[in-house]
């Protein structure tokens, strides 16, 4: 936490303002800086050069970012699919159900996705990504020459 109160109230408003597209400058007037809107903006870019508000500002931001990690491994989203799929059925949501056994096939590789493979209009050329990794590259470029 700043020592100034007005500066640490400015990097918190900088911080939420992001979330809605507003500039620094009116987060120096939230901050109870009397100021016109122009003017404000040049003074809340000279205080940005402030080191010791830059690491706050960066200090604020990086909770955010580390809670919006989420756990993306295979075994996990079976999980959550799994437990999809039970509540569709308790309440007779069809397309939950679906959706959570789609994603379980894709994720146990059971439904394999097709891609478009060589340029644009080749789109009669599909084969599926599984057999296009294991492919050589020489075999690779006969298939997708137009």
């Amino acid at each position: 936490m700043l020592q100034n109160i007005r500066h640490e109230t400015s990097c918190q408003h900088i911080v939420q303002g992001a979330k809605f597209g507003q500039g620094h400058g009116l987060a120096y007037i939230k901050a109870g800086y009397n100021s016109t809107p122009v003017a404000a903006d040049v003074a809340a870019c000279r205080q940005q050069k402030n080191h010791k508000i830059q690491e706050r500002i960066a200090e604020l931001v990086t909770p955010a970012a580390a809670k919006r990690r989420v756990d993306v491994s295979a075994v996990a989203l079976i999980d959550k699919s799994e437990s999809l799929i039970e509540r569709g059925l308790a309440t007779d949501q069809l397309n939950a159900v679906g959706k959570g056994i789609e994603l379980q096939g894709k994720l146990g590789g059971a439904l394999i996705e097709r891609v478009e493979v060589g340029g644009a209009g080749a789109s009669a050329i599909c084969t599926p990504l599984t057999t296009l990794r294991s492919m050589s590259s020489k075999r690779r470029a006969v298939l997708t020459k137009p």
